[in-house]
């Protein structure tokens, strides 16, 4: 058996940023671009008008820089102004397409629009309707519960185990 564990006690994320719930997710639509045109590592534009939109790199490097970049989006206090973040997965290679230093298959953007999508419903509230919100202060930003981060944890989990199909 294999995995990683982790855990989310009060106690071990009593000193986590706060984070802003008050934020609208998009994604472009997928388009993938050729293999000359794709970034390597994730690039973040943020525009005057409170948007930010977050080009996913074709790398695992890329893939983690586009979940850091998310969060700072959501935690970092010179992002208070962005109020709507858009996704683009085009420089994501398509699902089926060879992995040349990893082996396998690529999975293509869905299981990183997905994690995406499901942190988003954390945050939001909207996995689960029995459990009480993150309460938060007039502008958005609250402290998230061991529940969250172990949701958070396993969408992040499930998108490392599929980041890369193997073929035997």
């Amino acid at each position: 058996m294999t995995g990683v564990g982790f855990k989310a006690t009060r106690k071990t994320i009593k000193h986590l940023t706060k984070i802003r719930t008050n934020t609208t997710l998009l994604h472009s639509e997928y388009k993938p671009v050729p293999v000359e045109k794709r970034l390597e590592n994730t690039k973040v534009v943020k525009m005057e008008n409170g948007y930010a939109k977050i080009y996913v790199g074709d790398s695992k490097e890329g893939w983690v820089e586009s979940l850091n970049e998310y969060l700072n989006l959501l935690t970092k206090k010179e992002n208070e102004d962005i109020h709507t973040i858009k996704i683009s997965y085009n420089s994501v290679r398509p699902e089926g397409e060879r992995l040349k230093t990893f082996g396998g298959t690529a999975s293509g953007p869905s299981p990183l629009r997905e994690m995406f999508e499901g942190i988003n419903k954390v945050l939001k509230n909207e996995i689960d309707p029995y459990l009480a919100p993150i309460e938060t202060d007039d502008k958005g930003y609250g402290n998230v519960r061991p529940v969250h981060i172990l949701d958070i944890g396993n969408l992040i989990g499930a998108n490392v185990v599929v980041g890369g199909k193997r073929i035997f």
